[in-house]
């Protein structure tokens, strides 16, 4: 984690808006420093960086809504902004605060508001709330606040805490350095995986009770009933198949005596129904003889048909000849009406044709002025229209140039006065100038201006100081002032001069404007006279009616007149034609019945002799003894159901017969002792049954128990292989608060930042190194090489070799990170404990972490370090508490 660049407004005495550039190339080399005096405000800058990314500072625990100690006194809104670099991506923190604006707010301070973005292509926004960003920043930093002022940022009072604290306190700050705390929560997971461990294996040994198995007597006993069971269903069954096919016989002797009953009610039925169907036997008997002439009565009807057929075509088409003669007549009256109609209609055209074209002149001419005097209305409402905007423009630029006047006039008012205020802040300057000149007189010397060597006005040097500064600025703003409004009213000026100008043009445009107006309203005045004379012309000729329209009127009467002529010509022409197609069917129809008559005559003859020969005396009895084609049908079809009938009654007589035979012997038992009997061995078999499944059930449950407690056993010596393994786990680094696998692993973590600071401390110091004592994993010794390995405490070290060891351990912890690279440190404290010599040897380890790419800062107010450090962001403090920042990369934006 490397610092970019670090943007606040208003922390504590650092008033204003700051911005401090750390890839400036006067950082290039690593090292730089942070100076000013006591309360000059150096810590600020780190607290910036703190309250950027974390929303509070090493001072300050929570800046919120109920307080904030950190902004400039004074002022109602702060901010610190940090831009940092890590692992290739930029990212930037920012946090602000302000005072309610509202006066009697519940709160003197708004809910402060942060931002945390991921800086490329792009600003990514990550997160924008207090809550989301502080575990965003941990997230990417891999440094929560503790760790933090740790390792990269090591604040006053902060410095020595690893060295001086206890073996708790420093595991917690091992904890909290090294993010060990997944240690803790991985002992206390070991705990709880060995206690459900436990509980599933003693609740697999409780299943086990569950699933006893049966004595082996009792199962063999079982079994053996079960057996027998077996043997003795085997022979009730047999025995209830005799029983059901004894009883069986008493069922088939019944129903073959209800089907020989229903046999004989249905010889009986069908018996009188031949007797019924007689008569009509004979009916069909004499139809079906008379059938061997229907041909020729058929044919015989069919000429008598066709006769009569003819015959009524004849008087039919005689009485079509008589009114087409009547049609012919007509049609030849319509004609002649329809051409004398025709012939007047185009008389009546040709004397229309003439004022039709009169009144079509008339037309174009009134369409011709009514379109000039529509362009003509449209020209002026175009010129009222840009008249009144030209009016109204020229209203608003009055307006405009009035009230640029008058701030004119009041300009001059205030640049008069602007004009003496300075007048006077300069007199007043002359005057502190010649009181500051004389407090450098000496009594007895002479005045340069006045040559006197008497001087009696006394001189307060602190208070002319400050009237002199003062007085400097008064008149420096009395200066800018008068600038300011001279500017202003020059400004003013050239406006009025532009209005002026515009207000001359739009008045010249609006003379134009009018004259045009003018000329346009007499062009339509003519033009509309004009109109109105061709108008009444018009009216007076053909009055409102327009000529196409009667023309068309016309037109559709001649082609009445046409069509009606055309219809009476085809009506004349298809009466000639219908006429004599009448007149050659009547000799058509004469023909046909002729030739007709003659084949009737001998069909009658052919007719007769088949009679004859069928047995009918005449025409009458063939008739009377001949059934439609339905009835015959019907009585076949009852005549056909009959036989069916009979001969069906004579195959069930003989299948009675033969199963009557088949029925065999009468069975030993009457009918209700075999029912008795069959009743007996069911229950019997019932009961066999009940017992036997009662048996079966037992044994299947016992083979049940007997695969699930094997099962359990030796699901019982799986879990037991993971119970032991987790068991032997939790001995080692289990327990219930987790301290167990957490102290062990912080003092494995705790000897090897010691061989890290021993690293460091090679080249601060040759005479201590540092060992983890042999009774604590967590407590630090101090080793005195020069007092022949003696070994003592940390806390028995002086403040310099405390500030040695200190560093040491805060620049291994620092190289020790290994979740996130710290190209970055900030040291505030020590310094001035230590003698020269040690200083120098700081001085160059520092120098040498430089030289590994590091950003080294330090804040002291020691003159050797001061002078060692070429790069110095400098406080100097100034009037009112407050202070000025310089240096390389440091710019005040407000």
């Amino acid at each position: 984690m490397r610092l970019c660049r670090l943007h606040f407004k208003n922390l504590n005495s650092l008033a204003g808006e700051w911005n401090v550039d750390f890839e400036s190339p006067e950082f290039r080399g690593g090292l730089f420093a942070i100076t000013g005096p006591t309360g000059a405000g150096k810590s600020t800058l780190l607290d910036a960086v703190c309250l950027a990314l974390y929303g509070r500072t090493p001072r300050l625990e929570r800046v919120n809504t109920s307080g904030n100690e950190i902004m400039t006194r004074g002022e109602r809104e702060c901010f610190a902004e940090a831009v940092f670099e890590i692992g290739g991506e930029r990212y930037s923190a920012f946090w602000s605060q302000k005072k309610s604006s509202r006066k009697g707010a519940a709160r003197e301070w708004q809910a402060p508001k942060c931002r945390f973005s991921r800086l490329g292509g792009g600003e990514e926004v990550l997160a924008d709330s207090v809550s989301s960003m502080a575990k965003k920043v941990e997230e990417v930093c891999r440094l929560d606040f503790e760790r933090f002022t740790r390792t990269v940022m090591l604040p006053q009072g902060g410095f020595a805490a690893f060295l001086q604290a206890d073996g708790a306190d420093r595991a917690k700050l091992l904890e909290e350095l090294t993010g060990a705390e997944i240690y803790r929560r991985i002992s206390r997971e070991v705990y709880d995986r060995t206690k459900r461990e436990r509980f599933e294996l003693e609740q697999i040994r409780s299943s086990q009770a569950e699933h006893a198995p049966l004595a082996e007597e009792v199962r063999a006993a079982a079994q053996r009933r079960a057996a027998v069971s077996e043997t003795r269903e085997k022979e009730l069954r047999a025995r209830e198949k005799t029983l059901r096919q004894a009883l069986d016989w008493y069922d088939r002797r019944d129903a073959l005596l209800a089907r020989r009953a229903e046999y004989e009610q249905a010889r009986c039925e069908l018996n009188g129904e031949q007797t019924a169907f007689a008569p009509q036997a004979e009916d069909l008997a004499r139809a079906e003889r008379a059938a061997q002439a229907g041909d020729l009565y058929a044919a015989l009807t069919r000429g008598r048909s066709r006769l009569d057929a003819a015959a009524g075509d004849l008087e039919r088409l005689e009485k079509d000849a008589a009114a087409g003669a009547q049609r012919r007549e007509d049609a030849e009256r319509r004609r002649v009406s329809a051409a004398e109609d025709l012939a007047l209609l185009k008389k009546e055209h040709g004397e229309q044709a003439e004022l039709w074209t009169k009144v079509h002149d008339l037309d174009r001419e009134i369409e011709s002025h009514a379109l000039r005097c529509h362009e003509q209305e449209t020209r002026i409402a175009e010129l009222e229209s840009s008249f009144a905007a030209g009016d109204a423009q020229d209203i608003a630029v009055l307006a405009e140039l009035n009230q640029f006047k008058f701030e004119a006039e009041a300009m001059n008012k205030s640049l008069a006065g602007a004009r003496e205020e300075k007048e006077q802040a300069m007199a007043a300057m002359y005057r502190a100038d010649l009181s500051m000149l004389s407090s450098r007189l000496e009594e007895g010397k002479p005045c340069p201006l006045c040559g006197a060597v008497h001087h009696p006005a006394p001189y307060q040097r602190s208070v002319l100081q400050e009237e002199e500064l003062k007085l400097h600025q008064n008149a420096e703003k009395a200066a800018r002032k008068v600038t300011d409004l001279e500017r202003k009213l020059a400004s003013m000026q050239e406006k009025i001069a532009a209005r002026q100008m515009e207000h001359k043009r739009l008045s010249t445009m609006g003379q134009t404007a009018q004259r045009s107006l003018l000329d346009a309203r007499e062009t339509l005045a003519r033009g509309q006279e004009n109109l109105e004379a061709r108008q009444r012309a018009r009216r007076e000729l053909f009055g409102e009616r327009r000529p196409e329209a009667e023309a068309a009127k016309l037109k559709e009467k001649l082609a009445a007149a046409e069509s009606s002529l055309a219809e009476a010509d085809a009506l004349r022409h298809q009466s000639a034609l219908d006429a004599a197609r009448t007149e050659t069917e009547l000799a058509g129809v004469r023909e046909d019945l002729a030739a007709l008559s003659g084949e009737l005559a001998a069909a009658q003859a052919q007719f007769a002799e088949r009679l004859k020969r069928l047995g009918f005396a005449e025409e009458s009895a063939w008739r009377a003894a001949a059934l439609s084609e339905e009835v015959v049908a019907a009585l076949r079809a009852r005549l056909e159901e009959l036989q069916r009938r009979e001969e069906a009654l004579r195959s069930q007589a003989l299948l009675l017969d033969e199963e009557e035979r088949a029925l065999g012997p009468v069975p030993e038992l009457a009918a209700a002792d075999l029912t008795a009997a069959l009743e007996a061995c069911g229950n019997e078999l019932t009961e066999l049954l009940k017992n036997r499944g009662a048996d079966e059930q037992m044994l299947r449950h016992d083979d049940e128990c007997r695969r699930r407690l094997g099962e359990l056993r030796e699901a019982e010596a799986r879990r037991r292989k993971v119970y032991e393994l987790w068991s032997d786990l939790n001995d080692r680094i289990g327990s219930a608060s987790g301290d167990q696998f957490s102290r062990y692993v912080q003092g494995l973590t705790f000897r090897r930042l010691v061989r890290a600071a021993n690293l460091q401390l090679e080249q601060l110091s040759e005479r201590y190194r540092l060992k983890v004592a042999a009774d604590d994993a967590l407590r630090l010794d101090v080793v005195d090489l020069w007092q022949g390995g003696e070994v003592r405490t940390s806390r028995n070290l002086s403040g310099g070799e405390s500030f040695i060891v200190s560093l040491a351990l805060a620049l291994a912890l620092s190289h020790g990170m290994r979740e996130v690279k710290v190209d970055s440190l900030f040291l505030d404290e020590g310094f001035g404990t230590l003698d020269e010599e040690t200083l120098e040897t700081v001085l160059d380890c520092l120098n040498r972490l430089r030289e590994r790419g590091k950003l080294v800062g330090v804040i002291s107010h020691v003159k050797t370090l001061r002078e060692r450090i070429d790069a110095h962001l400098t406080l100097t403090p100034g009037p009112g508490g407050h202070s000025l920042l310089s240096g390389p990369g440091c710019s005040r934006l407000g």
